[in-house]
């Protein structure tokens, strides 16, 4: 699986890893399993670390999906990268998350870091605002050719 994720329990917060190229159904998949886990906790803050991903994936329209179910029992996001292009991509989610969730700054809930201690030792801290649990609105999906 090019997804891994690990629970720490005592915090809590979920660390996640993406390898290599992913799409919408390698995060759906193991999104689902860490739901699933009895460990995960709604609400919990996420390390997602997002440096070895490759080029390719996910699509626009990839991310204009997973906006949608961006924060339904998640807490804050860390994103952890290492390159223009990652930036770019974690740019692009977190403005779709702005726009499907109607949130004013998500700043508050999405940030880039280039190291997972810098992204713990955001999550650690006390959130400035709460996470919306539901969208408020859709984007149309694009017509593609």
């Amino acid at each position: 699986m090019r997804c891994h994720y690990r629970i720490e329990t005592a915090n809590p917060i979920v660390y996640h890893t993406l390898v290599g190229k992913v799409a919408k159904p390698d995060i759906l998949e193991y999104r689902r399993a860490m739901i699933a886990d009895p460990c995960y906790r709604p609400g919990s803050g996420h390390v997602i670390d997002i440096r070895r991903l490759e080029p390719g994936g996910p699509s626009f329209a990839d991310l204009e999906y997973l906006a949608r179910f961006a924060l339904d029992g998640i807490g804050r996001m860390a994103f952890v990268i290492a390159t223009p292009y990652q930036h770019g991509l974690v740019r692009q989610f977190a403005g779709l998350v702005e726009v499907v969730h109607d949130v004013p700054d998500g700043r508050a809930l999405i940030q880039i870091f280039h190291d997972p201690e810098s992204a713990r030792s955001w999550l650690s801290a006390p959130a400035t605002v709460s996470t919306p649990s539901a969208p408020k609105r859709h984007l149309p999906i694009p017509i593609q050719s």
